[in-house]
């Protein structure tokens, strides 16, 4: 454990491990909110990225942290571990309540997923990975616009509501699944259509899957393919929610 991020209200502190005697010390003490901000947003969760270097004579598994703030106001903020804002995305009109990072179905194999009150975001992590090494480099030439830089740097996101009654309050990401065609001709005959289910489809799905904990449901479990047209995620959840 090489670096250790502290946060209270607004305020991060990141203490990184001194490698010539196992000690920490605090390298950045920084405030996460917009001054512009009314009424003011404090940080519901964290998640710190560590981003793999890519110069071979690098002896570290990775070259920096990016630290990840969900606030109250369903913004999220890209931190460097030193404190500079490299990002802020407006990704929910309810707050941020966990974000996660986990394997996908997605490009590169991971996302970086966002749990707000009314919906889940997804996030592509290799278009993200791509973005905030971007955003750092501009960033460390002197370019202090961070929207502007953002605007060159767009995210491949997926974004999927829950329905109206489902009170999620925390997941997991359990990575991709493919399917049977047992589990296929299962789900087609639970649905609507019953036994008149078709099932048009030539070779089996491959999902992103997730864990649920909640009010309601307790635990429910949810699925979808990035880039379908159904949101099957929201369908999952609301007949478990009803079972």
């Amino acid at each position: 454990m090489d670096l250790l991020v502290f946060a209270h209200a607004q305020k991060v502190v990141s203490i990184e491990k001194n490698p010539s005697d196992n000690t920490f010390q605090i390298i950045a003490q920084f405030n996460t909110a917009d001054s512009s901000w009314s009424p003011p947003a404090y940080i519901r969760c964290l998640c710190v990225l560590p981003l793999s270097c890519t110069r071979k004579t690098e002896t570290s598994l990775y070259d920096w942290s990016a630290i990840v703030v969900g606030m109250s106001n369903g913004y999220v903020r890209f931190f460097t571990e030193k404190g500079l804002l490299l990002r802020s995305d407006h990704v929910s009109d309810s707050p941020i309540e966990e974000i996660r990072l986990g394997r996908s179905v997605m490009a590169g194999n991971q996302e970086l997923t966002i749990l707000s009150q009314t919906d889940l975001t997804c996030i592509e992590a290799l278009s993200l990975y791509a973005a905030l090494k971007a955003a750092k480099n501009q960033l460390a030439c002197g370019e202090m616009d961070v929207e502007k830089v953002a605007a060159h740097a767009k995210l491949n996101v997926e974004k999927l509501k829950f329905e109206s009654g489902i009170d999620v309050v925390d997941f997991g990401i359990s990575g991709p699944l493919k399917a049977t065609w047992f589990d296929l001709h299962s789900a087609a005959t639970l649905s609507h259509q019953g036994y008149m289910a078709k099932i048009e489809r030539s070779s089996l799905p491959l999902y992103s899957t997730y864990v649920f904990v909640g009010r309601s449901p307790y635990v429910g479990f949810g699925w979808h393919t990035p880039g379908a047209s159904q949101n099957v995620l929201s369908d999952a959840l609301y007949a478990l929610g009803n079972q």
